[in-house]
């Protein structure tokens, strides 16, 4: 039995949730963007050294796969930590 179209959503509907996040964790999670970008780009060329080994070896190629369903598995849980954001009056911890 096909499932009705209204149950239906889209692979990355949760990110919409990124436009309702309270005021007070754009800052920190901008600056933890940040953070994270000037990490990357101070080891470059460690990153680019590990992406060659991924790519180029048969032993490491599934390596590749984990940002896509790291990123597929966060999307699918985003509605639960919204949800318990403000059931713990935006805190997490």
């Amino acid at each position: 039995m096909p499932m009705q179209p209204d149950v239906l959503q889209p692979p990355f509907a949760g990110l919409r949730l990124l436009h309702r996040l309270p005021e007070r964790w754009r800052t920190p999670l901008a600056q933890l963007g940040a953070a994270w970008a000037a990490l990357i780009l101070l080891f470059l060329g460690d990153w680019r050294d590990m992406a060659a080994q991924w790519w180029d070896s048969s032993t490491y190629n599934h390596v590749l796969l984990i940002p896509l369903i790291l990123a597929w598995l966060v999307a699918q849980r985003l509605d639960v930590a919204a949800r318990i954001g403000r059931a713990a009056g935006g805190r997490v911890w």
